[in-house]
């Protein structure tokens, strides 16, 4: 038991899934001589993952992986297993480690479990509170960027927010589609939502998605897979993503790209003096958050939601995000003593954004439909071109491309405020 293949827990315990899986498939066609060496690699497996569990910050979506496979193993029981899983999740359903890519792969081995060990309420309840959460963060075909998101997963070809939500909400069979290689069936739910835990609030419309984050950093003390995303917004109109955050990137190998997907420029809020809220201390852990949330209001149905956040070192920034049938506001106001404000807006990798004779932007969807951009700030605000790094996208991990970028700076002396409207109405004028 070494080498590379032995140097994770999460990955030796997926490992015992596909070998349990691949001795139940062949059951009738293994010769003995296979069995034992099934057996005796199986064995090998649930020693490394007794003697060596994860510990410390790994103790959490590592864990729930680990327990996962010795339950099917036989050497523990559902019990220690929901233990652990229940600590990955706020009441609400979201994640505690803010970053909805790791409740889906908890969500994974929760819907595993279930099928080999059988149905029991508080496993029901935690898979239906994780669906409801991960249905959330989804439009079509496009999933909010919130948090790490490093394309793990326990099965090989990913099932994605949308497939697990519709197994675990009982719309559809994600994971026996993922092993029999069906789509998924079934439709979610389409509503507005607010997750008050995570920090997570949800704007819907027939046509749009808005997504407005107001939580905290990420699961103490690293905060390891959070992001600097305070008072962030993402929007998406026609199934097409507007505003983005910017994703994960990687994790090792460009401490550059690190640092910057994770940092406060990375995501749609406020940037203060050019620096994080809270110090990156390594690629998995953050400085003790000085964050403080305050004021924070949500009302579903005329679509709105505000806040304060206090993380900044003496500026209080209170953002309200007001959503209409085709049109998202964002009103910012700012106070504090003298400091060097940036407020960033991502757009997404493919979009052509045009300045306007009016003094504001336009692009166009694939869909046909005209977004109009309008920045109502005393601050220059510049529109970024591909060649600067503040353009970069991570459409996947390990993957980057490139994408437009408002970028509006200035300094604040006392207190500053600015209005930030995008409106999709069918009838936009065109992109002259």
């Amino acid at each position: 038991m070494c080498g590379i293949g032995w140097a994770s827990g999460i990955e030796v315990a997926s490992r015992v899934v596909s070998l349990v899986w691949i001795a139940h498939c062949l059951r009738d066609q293994l010769s003995r001589e296979a069995w034992r060496e099934i057996q005796r690699s199986l064995g090998a497996h649930r020693r490394m993952l007794v003697r060596h569990p994860s510990l410390a910050s790994s103790a959490n979506n590592h864990r729930v992986a680990e327990l996962g496979a010795l339950v099917l193993l036989g050497e523990v029981g559902p019990d220690a297993f929901i233990q652990v899983l229940e600590r990955q999740m706020h009441p609400d359903g979201s994640g505690v480690e803010a970053a909805p890519a790791y409740l889906g792969v908890c969500l994974e081995w929760a819907l595993l479990v279930r099928m080999w060990s059988g149905s029991r309420p508080d496993l029901e309840d935690w898979i239906r509170r994780a669906g409801g959460f991960l249905a959330a963060t989804v439009d079509g075909s496009v999933t909010l960027a919130m948090g790490d998101d490093d394309g793990d997963a326990l099965f090989a070809d990913r099932l994605g927010h949308a497939a697990l939500a519709r197994s675990a909400l009982g719309v559809g069979d994600a994971l026996w589609d993922a092993m029999l290689g069906c789509s998924g069936i079934g439709e979610l739910p389409r509503r507005a939502a607010h997750f008050a835990d995570g920090g997570l609030v949800v704007h819907r419309g027939s046509d749009y998605t808005v997504w407005h984050l107001m939580g905290p950093l990420g699961l103490p003390p690293l905060a390891a897979h959070g992001h600097a995303d305070a008072h962030s917004v993402s929007l998406v109109v026609d199934g097409w993503t507007v505003l983005t955050d910017l994703g994960t990137g990687q994790y090792l190998g460009r401490p550059d790209l690190r640092t910057y997907m994770r940092s406060a420029g990375a995501h749609n809020g406020l940037v203060v003096d050019g620096v994080d809220p809270s110090p990156q201390r390594t690629p998995f852990q953050w400085a003790p958050a000085g964050e403080e949330w305050d004021e924070r209001h949500v009302q579903l149905e005329g679509g709105s939601s505000e806040g304060v956040y206090l993380g900044w070192n003496g500026v209080r920034h209170h953002r309200r995000v007001r959503v209409s049938s085709h049109e998202l506001v964002i009103e910012d106001s700012v106070t504090g003593g003298r400091h060097l404000l940036v407020f960033p807006l991502h757009f997404a990798a493919g979009l052509s954004l045009q300045r306007h004779s009016d003094g504001g932007w336009r692009l166009r969807l694939p869909t046909g439909r005209v977004v109009r951009v309008n920045v109502d700030d005393t601050f220059e605000t510049q529109r970024l071109g591909p060649g600067d790094d503040r353009c970069r996208r991570a459409p996947g991990y390990g993957q980057v491309s490139t994408g437009p970028t408002l970028w509006s700076e200035g300094a604040l002396e006392s207190a500053h405020r600015r209005v930030t409207r995008i409106n999709w109405s069918p009838d936009s004028a065109a992109l002259d």
